[in-house]
């Protein structure tokens, strides 16, 4: 069983982890939705300098512009700097409750009904932040004597974990590319066709 002390230090650290995962998707969001306007309106100059628009090439720029509005009202829905903000306040309320504790100021009991009511006052991390927290930790420890340390599974969903938002923001940014390699592909094909 760990103290209480201990529970504190590793749920702060998860929070510092849930707290860089919300503000690098708030970046993402932010950079992905400027880049997705950027590209539209590039294309759209570029298209109406040439004379080969096609009314195939209209409708998809209407739909793809449906697709930054749709995107961005998620985007804004999913509200990164907020959670952020809010999850910040309460590892810096943990931080604080464990000098206190480490400081003696606080029995045991109440310094425990602090720690729950602080951790209901924002979202509680996801299973990857507390796997994040415990490897990034060990590997940022020099003495390695920390009370949690990483199984061969952390490790391998660890890995996992940053393989697959390589992935996802990789298909993410290149998703405008692709949707007019598409366009192209499939207007040809259906020109020689007709």
């Amino acid at each position: 069983m760990y103290s209480l002390g201990n529970k504190i230090w590793f749920t702060s650290r998860t929070r510092i982890q849930t707290e860089r995962r919300l503000r690098s998707g708030g970046w993402h969001s932010q950079f992905i939705l400027l880049w997705y306007s950027f590209f539209g309106v590039a294309v759209a100059v570029y298209s109406s300098s040439t004379s080969s628009e096609t009314q195939l090439d209209s409708v998809t720029w209407v739909i793809y512009s449906i697709l930054i509005l749709v995107l961005s009202g998620f985007l804004q829905g999913s509200r990164f700097g907020e959670r952020a903000a809010a999850i910040k306040q309460c590892y810096e309320n943990l931080q604080k409750l464990l000098t206190t504790l480490e400081q003696n100021d606080i029995d045991e009991r109440t310094a425990r009904e602090k720690y729950f009511e602080i951790l209901d006052s924002c979202e509680n991390h996801i299973g990857a932040d507390f796997v994040e927290a415990v490897c990034v930790e060990w590997l940022s420890s020099t003495d390695k004597s920390l009370t949690r340390t990483p199984t061969n599974y952390m490790w391998f969903s660890f890995a996992c974990t940053r393989v697959q938002r390589l992935i996802w923001y990789s298909l993410l940014y290149s998703l405008p590319a692709a949707l007019l390699l598409a366009i192209n592909f499939w207007g040809r094909h259906l020109a020689s066709l007709g």
